[in-house]
């Protein structure tokens, strides 16, 4: 046998007897690059809102909620306001630990952060949570299309959103106060604020 062929011998037998090690190095390698991944971004975001400023936002949705058929209404809402909403009105109803938005020029960010389960270890509780965070963007018609999602810092693209895109629609499906949303004729959104045209 030639000098190489034994030193390409040793080479395919260092692999073989390292195999296991390599795959364990991998493995773990992609678990904590995964995790740090999905690790939750928890902090809400936008303006704080106030009890009575989620409270303006519930007389609002309840005037939609009053509409007859041919009426049309147009409001406007604050993002404290709605945060105010989401904090004080439905982020119990909602199963979350928290929900909150920002509204900038032409998309809103939505985020809602949720406790996944609790552990008792000894005397210590752990608690592993997720967020997911949406970006939505009006469309032609009244329709909002969600342009970006993300689980934690995981940014997702093309169909990898999809499952972040219809937890949210059923989320919001599952909010009867909502219904009236439905009939949304035209939406903007700008520093701040979205103004929504609801025509029944």
């Amino acid at each position: 046998m030639t000098s190489e062929a034994m030193k390409d011998a040793q080479k395919t037998a260092w692999i073989y007897r390292h195999i296991s090690k390599i795959v364990a190095c991998v493995v773990i390698a992609v678990l904590v690059i995964t995790g740090f991944a999905l690790w939750p971004q928890t902090a809400t975001i936008g303006k704080k809102g106030t009890r009575l400023g989620g409270r303006r936002m519930e007389i609002a949705i309840s005037s939609i909620e009053r509409l007859r058929k041919g009426d049309s209404l147009g409001l406007e809402f604050t993002e404290k306001d709605i945060n105010g909403y989401f904090e004080f009105f439905k982020t119990k109803k909602l199963k979350a630990d928290s929900v909150s938005v920002s509204m900038r020029r032409g998309c809103m960010a939505l985020r809602m952060v949720r406790t996944l389960t609790r552990w008792q270890v000894s005397k210590f509780e752990i608690v592993p949570k997720i967020s997911c965070d949406v970006l939505c963007v009006p469309g032609q018609g009244g329709r909002v299309r969600v342009s970006k999602a993300s689980i934690g810092h995981l940014l997702l693209f093309g169909p990898a959103k999809m499952p972040v895109v219809r937890a949210v629609r059923e989320i919001v499906a599952s909010q009867k106060e909502w219904a009236g949303f439905e009939h949304l004729a035209d939406i903007k959104m700008d520093e701040e604020k979205v103004s929504v045209l609801i025509k029944k």
